[in-house]
C-alpha cells in the first residue's frame, strides 16, 4: 500500500496505522476463518482485534498489545469460538505466531464442525 492510500484510510475513514497494518498483514481476511473482512459491510463490522493470547493470561512481562499478539478476527471466531482460549497453554509459549495462528484455525475448524452437527440434530426435532 502507497502512502497516499494510507493517507486517505486515515483521512477519510480514521483507520489506525495499527488498523491498515494488521489488514495489510491478514489481506483483510479473518486470520481464523478467511472471511474476507472487507467484500461486505455485513462483514466489515465483524471486523475486531484480537489477542492471540489472551490479556486473561498471566505471563510476567509479557506486551500482549504487541503487533506479533494482535490479529484481525472475525466477530464469531472472536468471541464465540476463541474466547479466552489460551493457546500456549495447549502449544508452550515459545512457539512463533503462525503456530499460534494456525492451531488456532484448526481449533476454530473443529468447534464449528461439533456445533454444525449440533445443528443438523436440532433441526431433525424442529423442522417437519
Amino acid at each position: 500500500m502507497n502512502q497516499e492510500n494510507s493517507a486517505i484510510l486515515k483521512r477519510d475513514f480514521k483507520w489506525s496505522e495499527e488498523q491498515i497494518q494488521l489488514g495489510l498483514r491478514a489481506k483483510f481476511k479473518c486470520e481464523y476463518c478467511d472471511k474476507d473482512l472487507l467484500s461486505l459491510i455485513d462483514n466489515y463490522k465483524l471486523w475486531q482485534k484480537d489477542h492471540i493470547i489472551p490479556r486473561s493470561s498471566i505471563i510476567e512481562n509479557f506486551d500482549y498489545e504487541s503487533f506479533e499478539n494482535l490479529a484481525i478476527a472475525c466477530t464469531q471466531c472472536n468471541k464465540d469460538y476463541k474466547g479466552r482460549y489460551n493457546v500456549p497453554e495447549k502449544l508452550g509459549y515459545e512457539k512463533s505466531r503462525s503456530e499460534y495462528v494456525l492451531h488456532l484455525r484448526k481449533y476454530i475448524v473443529n468447534i464449528k464442525f461439533t456445533k454444525q452437527n449440533e445443528l443438523n440434530e436440532m433441526r431433525k426435532y424442529l423442522i417437519d
